[in-house]
């Protein structure tokens, strides 16, 4: 593989040794093969940079992260991510918190993190996002003409297509994945 393998995750390791399945096996690889690890920060921002801030000790890898606002956090994190696809995902419709708000805010964060991706992919690279947190990046890549190979990984199971038809969002939803070369699943269902 030729290029950089770009990981984008919700979380990143920030101090210490690393801990947790996905955190341990993404350092583990990072730091054998170089790359660059992208995540949220831990510290809110008043007014959240274009620009990922880069982190010291990567173990022989790069490490930056995209701040959040408060705000954001909980419309895309607390609000989107964990009270509507959390439950999507884990066929608990009945558990999903509806809410206009967070709809946008998850889409305002990915299309920013995108922007973001795009100012420093190159056509080599390989970027490869965990999780649900990050669902549309792919899409709003494909959007600014990024032809980098995308992939996801998605660490929870997948929704069926009747929880699917409870997402206002629904339609984006498959255009979402569809935007990504790969898709990975952790179960086979």
């Amino acid at each position: 593989m030729t290029g950089r393998l770009i990981v984008l995750s919700n979380r990143i390791p920030t101090g210490g040794p690393p801990s947790g399945g996905l955190v341990v096996a993404i350092h583990e690889l990072l730091a054998k093969r170089g790359g660059l690890w992208i995540g949220s920060g831990d510290d809110f921002a008043d007014t959240p940079s274009e620009e990922f801030q880069p982190l010291e000790g990567g173990d022989g890898y790069d490490k930056a992260i995209f701040e959040l606002t408060e705000a954001e956090y909980g419309e895309f994190y607390l609000g989107y991510a964990n009270s509507v696809l959390w439950p999507l995902c884990h066929h608990r419709t009945d558990l999903i918190s509806f809410d206009r708000r967070y709809a946008e805010g998850y889409a305002a964060v990915n299309a920013r993190v995108a922007r973001m991706l795009a100012r420093i992919i190159q056509p080599d690279d390989t970027i490869w996002v965990h999780d649900y947190h990050f669902l549309p990046v792919a899409y709003e890549l494909r959007k600014l003409g990024v032809t980098a190979r995308v992939g996801l990984f998605l660490h929870i199971p997948f929704p069926t297509l009747p929880d699917i038809q409870a997402l206002p969002e629904r339609e984006d939803f498959y255009y979402w994945l569809a935007a990504f070369d790969l898709v990975g699943l952790q179960t086979e269902a």
